[in-house]
């Protein structure tokens, strides 16, 4: 019989604490609500890895606040919990589609930030806070030799936390998301789709997010827009904002081949590990989601 050696699970109770951890034990990994490392073969204790820090007791990860223009939560809030806090502060669009992300046994249990930061658990909240123009609190801690510790805190947007290829860019243990900011923007629309299955692998989901306002001459003002396609890309670019912009609804045939050829053209450049299926998928959620926005122009 093979043993495993002592594994080692701390479990601070304030920031404060554990900054001190991570300081002193800079080779640890940082556990959020579990259900990633927990449902996963060979992954909980690995052979060679057995310090562990759970963030379930940080107070401040849990600490829920509101003002006029923001809803801030401690990213180790459920999505169920997000649910719950925010049903009457974000949009019925909004919060329909964080409705849709998983079942509801799964939203009770994946906090906020596993959902953002872990690969093999990520949801499709990224591309709905990206979309929305949430942010993220994202704290860094610099040791040096005397293990003496450097510690600034940044706002930064949501989208800003993946590159192209999906990957999360603050993956360092000694780097902690601690809250998100998800502001009020009661007089935007906001269209969500997506097709397969984040459970059933990343090589074929694809979800669409476009927040805008509905202006008075056929012009969508202030769009913004995100495709995921979880562990593959991530594409969120200006460029494609502005040229959206440009654009007078309802939407012609001619104009939703040009949307078509813009997305064709920089998509395998911009997220070379999306498959052609999903590249297909892309360009076919993106045509569906400017047929809504033609409907509610029309139906204004």
């Amino acid at each position: 019989m093979e043993y495993i050696s002592k594994v080692t699970l701390d479990r601070p109770r304030t920031l404060a604490e554990l900054t001190s951890m991570l300081i002193e034990k800079p080779e640890s990994e940082l556990i959020a609500g579990g259900t990633h490392i927990m449902s996963r073969p060979d992954y909980f204790p690995k052979s060679d890895f057995h310090s562990y820090i759970s963030l379930d007791k940080v107070q401040e990860l849990h600490r829920v606040s509101h003002t006029d223009k923001f809803l801030e939560l401690g990213s180790m809030q459920t999505i169920q919990n997000l649910l719950n806090t925010a049903s009457t502060t974000l949009s019925p669009d909004v919060y329909n589609a964080i409705s849709r992300i998983t079942s509801t046994p799964l939203k009770s249990k994946i906090t906020i930030g596993g959902s953002l930061c872990l690969a093999d658990s990520r949801t499709t909240l990224c591309s709905i806070l990206a979309a929305v123009k949430a942010e993220a609190d994202v704290r860094f801690i610099t040791v040096k030799g005397d293990k003496k510790a450097k510690i600034h805190s940044r706002w930064m947007p949501v989208y800003k936390l993946y590159d192209s290829n999906g990957r999360y860019l603050y993956s360092d243990a000694n780097t902690v998301l601690t809250r998100i900011r998800i502001p009020s923007a009661p007089n935007s629309t906001f269209i969500y789709d997506r097709v397969g299955s984040i459970t059933n692998g990343s090589d074929h989901f694809v979800s669409v997010t476009i927040e805008f306002t509905l202006g008075q001459t056929s012009i969508i003002t202030n769009p913004s827009f995100c495709l995921s396609f979880l562990k593959n890309g991530f594409y969120f670019v200006q460029g494609f904002d502005s040229f959206l912009s440009a654009l007078k609804f309802p939407l012609e045939s001619e104009d939703k081949k040009k949307i078509a050829l813009f997305l064709s053209k920089h998509l395998p450049r911009e997220c070379p590990a999306i498959t052609p299926l999903q590249l297909e998928r892309a360009l076919r959620l993106t045509l569906n989601a400017t047929e809504k926005v033609n409907r509610l122009i029309m139906d204004q």
